[in-house]
Order: structure tokens, then C-alpha cells, then sequence
């Protein structure tokens, strides 16, 4: 049977967040599940409305996803506040009791690219904590340096940089950097002790899904 992936996190008109995912597990040859954390609503000027779910209410809706079979992997995007971010640990506590080493696919979606912020730094320190976890991380190049410390100039400037801000990170399952989700991108995959391994992909579930694929035991159906 094809793995099962639960995708937590928002939508957009636009085409990003949980669409996104859905098309990316599709095309890995997944199942989908989606909750929704947050409905924004986007247009060329940037973030009209949050549209912000009560965190309880998207764990609830994950539950009754998962009430047959326990996902092979999970995958979060945006999570708006502290409250999503521990609402998600519970999830992960709970579903790792049943499935001790479930890969978690961890989008650090902190802004719109607008600018818009999703997540204030009272949240961006949660979701540090979080990273001991052990999760593959897919942040963009802004996401990396909030997460690690190493500044975003020094990642811009000097690609061998991503190396030192991978081992920042080092709990991580592995740690891809990338610029772009609507193109097709070259994601590298760091390790924890920074060695780079080369995938491509149109969302940074893709390459996730690839980095997984042991996990899932690359099942096939």
C-alpha cells in the first residue's frame, strides 16, 4: 500500500501550502491527508487575512485522518503561533508512541513572500526547541538563518556557509536549503555532520519525500 502522508498547515488562492503538498505526495507516489492551520487570503499587495483555525480544532480533524492507519510520514507548514507549536508536539508525542522514529517533514514557513509575518519571534524560539525533534527541515535561505543564528548575508554570499548552518541545526534529520517553490529548484540535503547530497523538486516536500523514502520503506502499491 502507498504511504499515507499527513500535511498540516494553510492554503492560499495562489497555489501554495497544502495544494502544493498534495501535488508534491502525489507525484512521490503518497496518499494524502491535509488539515488546514490557517485560509489566508493573498493577492499582489500581500496578506488580506490570516484566517487563523483554532489549534485544537486542526489536531482534532488530524485524529479523526489518522483513526485507521498512523501516517508514514508528517509534514507541517504553517503553524501561526506558539499555540499551533505545541499543539503539534502533542500530535508528534502522541503518534511517535505508536510509531517511534516517524519522519517529520518540518517547512519552516515564518513570512509570506510579501513580508507578512506568520510566526513572532516568541514563536520562532518554540519552533527552535522543536528541532530537537529531529526533523527533516526545508527552510528557505531568510528561514535558515532566523532558525540557526548564521546570517542571512554570509548564506547569500557563500554557499559552503549552508554546511556550518546544517550543524547549527544538528538534532535535524537533515537540512535542505533552497530560494524558490513555484520553480523547479536543486535542493541540497545536509546530514547532520554537513554532508551535502543533491535533489530537485517543485515544493520542498519533494526532495522531503525523497529523504524519507527509507523510512516509508519505499512501499509501493
Amino acid at each position: 500500500m502507498k504511504p499515507l502522508v499527513l500535511c498540516i498547515g494553510g492554503t492560499a488562492p495562489n497555489g501554495p501550502g497544502l495544494a502544493a503538498d498534495e501535488e508534491a505526495v502525489l507525484a512521490s507516489g503518497g496518499r494524502f491527508a491535509g488539515v488546514v492551520t490557517a485560509a489566508t487570503a493573498q493577492d499582489e499587495e500581500g496578506v488580506q487575512e490570516l484566517g487563523e483555525r483554532p489549534s485544537w480544532r486542526w489536531r482534532y480533524e488530524a485524529m479523526e485522518a489518522l483513526a485507521v492507519e498512523n501516517p508514514g510520514v508528517v509534514k507541517t507548514g504553517l503553524l501561526p503561533g506558539v499555540g499551533h507549536l505545541r499543539e503539534l508536539r502533542g500530535l508528534l508525542g502522541q503518534l511517535r508512541f505508536d510509531a517511534p522514529g516517524l519522519p517529520w517533514v518540518l517547512d519552516p514557513v515564518l513570512a509570506a513572500s510579501s513580508g507578512h509575518v506568520f510566526l513572532a519571534q516568541d514563536g520562532v524560539a518554540e519552533l527552535r526547541e522543536l528541532l530537537a525533534l529531529g526533523p527533516v527541515v526545508c527552510p528557505n535561505l531568510g528561514e535558515a538563518a532566523a532558525l540557526t543564528g548564521v546570517s542571512l548575508p554570509v548564506l547569500v554570499e557563500d554557499p559552503a556557509s549552508w554546511a556550518m548552518a546544517a550543524s547549527c541545526a544538528a538534532t535535524c534529520a537533515a537540512c535542505g536549503l533552497f530560494s524558490g517553490f513555484w520553480c523547479h529548484i536543486e535542493l541540497t540535503s545536509f546530514s547532520s555532520c554537513g554532508s551535502p547530497r543533491r535533489m530537485s523538486g517543485r515544493s520542498p516536500l519533494c526532495g522531503a519525500v525523497q529523504v524519507t523514502k527509507s523510512a516509508l520503506g519505499e512501499q509501493r502499491g
